[in-house]
């Protein structure tokens, strides 16, 4: 299974559930992708270890992603409905 994760700036006191989320993706061996817009805004912390996966732009195919979660509040969905567009990919929302 596929699974790309978005996510704005995340707070430190997010990090530890971002890290195990990856973590549990990976010990199910799902391949994770993550946005690049996620990497970007996290490039301290979290988005060290976030850079070790593949990442997709809302310029590449979605094309054999499975799910898209949302890691964030309301605008971070909202902005994860607009990456998705017309590719109907089921998006899960985590509020961080």
């Amino acid at each position: 299974m596929r699974i790309a994760l978005h996510g704005r700036k995340f707070s430190k006191e997010s990090f530890p559930y971002v890290e195990t989320i990856v973590k549990k993706l990976h010990d199910q061996q799902y391949e994770v992708f993550v946005t690049d817009i996620c990497i970007r805004e996290n490039k301290s912390g979290v988005g060290a270890s976030l850079s070790a996966n593949p990442q997709v732009t809302e310029l590449t195919s979605l094309d054999g992603i499975d799910y898209f979660f949302s890691l964030g509040g309301d605008g971070t969905l909202l902005e994860t409905v607009s990456i998705v567009g017309l590719h109907q990919i089921p998006i899960l929302g985590i509020n961080l």
